[in-house]
């Protein structure tokens, strides 16, 4: 029997649910502020996210590199609602559900794709249907953040990071501890990892470190602020870290 034909018509009901939730979601959505500040933060789900819950909270953007209700579980809600929110997302990580019905101001939600080059995974090729759900149409990736330098960063929080600099003068960063700490929401292995899984991501902290410092270095007259449970040594004229180990 050919599943084609029933293939694409669940494909074609589930995109126009997702389509009428994203309405609802717009319509209950509070409106973000009409100026875009000149600072930004951007979070991550790694322990350190602890620390954005402690911060003085002065700053109104804020960028999600792929947040879950989980996420938002363990920070409180109540962090997020006067923040301007940009959400960055790949296609295959779980989007927000529980909290979009709480109000949120959401200003933009981002694909990590280039409209020019939207295989910069290498070979997976990323949809972004369901993150229309947010109730905005969903943005690519802006040229100047070039596509190779980005396909190489390989991390949705890094490309975050990269695409807050090139908006933004400051960056005060949370949550990035690059797996040298669990999720702030748990263990790796709770979040859907197995153990041999959750290993292999622990073992990329080294090169997620150096490609977060060249973004610091590709964004020479952007200020970073990092808070932080990976051991980042190195410094930066305009890297200013607090170490939490």
């Amino acid at each position: 029997m050919n599943m084609s034909p029933v293939i694409k018509q669940v494909r074609k009901i589930q995109w126009l649910m997702i389509k009428f939730f994203g309405l609802l979601v717009h319509y209950f959505s509070r409106i973000p502020d009409r100026n875009i500040g000149e600072s930004s933060y951007v979070l991550g789900r790694g322990k350190s996210l602890e620390e954005f819950t402690k911060s003085d909270g002065l700053h109104v953007e804020c960028f999600l590199a792929n947040f879950t209700d989980e996420t938002i579980d363990a920070m409180g809600f109540q962090n997020l609602l006067d923040k301007n929110l940009t959400i960055v997302s790949s296609y295959d990580e779980p989007i927000l559900i529980k909290y979009l019905w709480y109000r949120l101001k959401i200003r933009n939600v981002y694909s990590v794709m280039f409209k020019e080059n939207p295989d910069i995974w290498r070979g997976r090729r990323r949809g972004y249907g369901r993150l229309e759900i947010y109730g905005l149409k969903v943005l690519l990736l802006p040229p100047d953040l070039g596509s190779e330098f980005t396909a190489k960063l390989r991390n949705t929080g890094l490309i975050a990071i990269h695409l807050a600099a090139s908006i933004h003068k400051k960056i005060f960063l949370y949550g990035f501890d690059f797996y040298e700490s669990e999720y702030v929401c748990g263990p790796l292995t709770d979040n859907g990892l197995t153990e041999k899984q959750a290993q292999e991501t622990r073992d990329i902290a080294p090169d997620l470190i150096k490609n977060f410092y060249k973004i610091v270095d590709y964004w020479p007259d952007v200020e970073f602020e990092i808070s932080t449970y990976a051991a980042l040594k190195d410094r930066r004229p305009n890297l200013i870290i607090h170490n939490h180990k």
